[in-house]
Parts: C-alpha cells; structure tokens; sequence
C-alpha cells in the first residue's frame, strides 16, 4: 500500500496531459478502457470528455483501492459510479477477456512495466480485443529514456512529503 501511496506523489503532479486524455474521450464519443489505470489519475479527464463509461484495469488491488479512494472523493467520480457508468477490475493487461467493447482504450505508461516486446505485442493484441471496430488505441509510452538528457534531473528525482514524513525518490538512468 505504501508504494501505491508513492505512485500518487509521483502521478497526481502530472497534469499537462489531462486535456489530451479529455479530449481524447470527447473525440471517441462513447467508453473508455483504461489497461493499466493505476489509481485512476486519467478518470475525471475521460468523464469530462464526456465518456459514457469508463472501465479500469489494473494488476495492482492497491492501487485499485486508492481508485476507489479518489471516485468516492470526487462528487462527480461518485456520481457515475453509482449510476454504474465506473467499473475497476483486478486484471492483467496482456489478457484483457471481455465481451464488451470500447470506442477508446488507453495504455499511458504500461509498456515501459512489461517485460520486453513479447509482452508489449500480448498487450496491444488484449487492447485491440477490447476495441470496437472503429475504436481507438492510445499508448502513451514516454518515459525518462525519450526525454532530452538536460531534463532528465527532472523527471526522476523528486522530494515530496507523505504523512508528514519526507519521501525521497533517486533514481540513476544506465
């Protein structure tokens, strides 16, 4: 749980991407899968694009909970819950087994997780099995390796606080 707590630190400061994501909903007009949602940083951007549901997929029951936390913080998040039009489920990406489809699915940072391209093709083939067949696929896959080395420092240390306690993340890119 605890690193689940990390994983918002890190993602909930990203914030130059939630116009695409809402405007990515806007455009496909219909549901959303989002493979690999993490604690559902992207939701509120799908529902204020206008998705009509929104179903997210992760293999971690932690980060799951902390979904669950930031739906029943946010009124609207609540409300389309309620009204069933939010759904999480425990699952692996790379074996996504669903009857539904979805005009838009989303994979930001999950290829970057998967143990090489073998892994990353069994994605994009459960990803593509989730689409109708007019849906749109997004992988976001930047990540440290496509940033400009001046900017690295950046995006892989940081210093914030959790539960009044510093939290340190240091990382060396080889």
């Amino acid at each position: 749980m605890t690193l689940a707590a990390i994983y918002d630190l890190e993602h909930d400061a990203i914030v130059e991407d939630l116009v695409f994501y809402r405007e990515l909903a806007r455009r496909a007009g219909g549901s959303v899968v989002d493979l690999g949602c993490g604690s559902g940083r992207l939701f509120s951007s799908y529902l204020g694009g206008g998705a009509t549901r929104i179903l997210g997929i992760d293999g971690s029951p932690a980060l799951l909970a902390r979904a669950s936390a930031r739906i029943a913080a946010d009124p609207d998040l609540a409300r389309a819950e309620r009204d069933g039009r939010i759904e999480l489920a425990v699952g692996d990406v790379r074996r996504v087994s669903r009857t539904d489809r979805f005009e838009l699915a989303v994979m930001a940072g999950v290829v970057s997780h998967l143990d090489g391209p073998e892994e990353a093709l069994r994605a994009l083939v459960s990803a593509r099995g989730v689409l109708s067949d007019d849906g749109i696929l997004i992988v976001d896959g930047l990540g440290p390796g496509a940033l400009p080395a001046r900017d690295m420092p950046l995006s892989v240390d940081w210093r914030q606080s959790m539960d009044g306690r510093p939290v340190v993340r240091r990382s060396s890119l080889q």
